[in-house]
């Protein structure tokens, strides 16, 4: 749509191999942080499915990046050619520096897994967020398994695609057609 973008890998947690542009691994934020590579080195333009994008790179065994004066630099660069950063960080229940990174945004996404984490996890995630009050806070389900139970989102689904209403069906059905009804 026209909005310069890019997405930063800073998960040190867990790679993730859609960042790296290809099969071979890449220097990322790690090495620009250590003063090994320049920033321009290290980002991967974007395509038709992806923006452009930093991958982590190797943090050296660490599970935390230096989020230091020299990250906020880094982030102050970048904000100077993109419109909008995306930060991809660890588990927010797990890492200080995704709280750090939190209390800077302008927008905080908590990214919940269905059926992977427990329901007092996603309390305790919010809480943390509401007590760090970005601007902007929203949440994403994703592994939701749309088909395998069926339901309510599969039948919305269903109704997308092919552009037609469905038919109530079972105790539904009854509800809204009393006049269909067996004596």
């Amino acid at each position: 749509v026209g909005v310069r973008t890019i997405a930063v890998e800073l998960n040190a947690f867990k790679s993730d191999q859609r960042y790296q542009g290809g099969s071979e691994p890449r220097a990322g934020i790690a090495e620009v942080l250590a003063g090994k590579v320049s920033l321009a080195e290290v980002i991967i333009p974007g395509d038709a499915l992806f923006p452009d994008r930093i991958p982590i790179g190797a943090p050296q065994g660490s599970r935390h990046l230096s989020t230091g004066k020299e990250f906020l630099a880094i982030l102050e660069e970048l904000h100077k050619h993109y419109d909008i950063l995306l930060l991809d960080t660890p588990p927010i229940l797990l890492s200080a520096d995704a709280e750090l990174l939190t209390g800077i945004a302008d927008a905080a996404f908590l990214i919940i897994g269905a059926e992977a984490v427990s329901t007092g996890e996603v309390r305790r995630a919010a809480r943390l967020l509401e007590r760090l009050a970005p601007p902007v806070v929203g949440f994403i389900v994703n592994r939701v398994q749309v088909f395998g139970a069926g339901g309510y989102f599969a039948d919305l689904l269903k109704e997308y695609e092919t552009g037609e209403k469905l038919e109530p069906t079972g105790l539904l059905a009854r509800w809204l057609r009393p006049t269909q009804r067996k004596h």
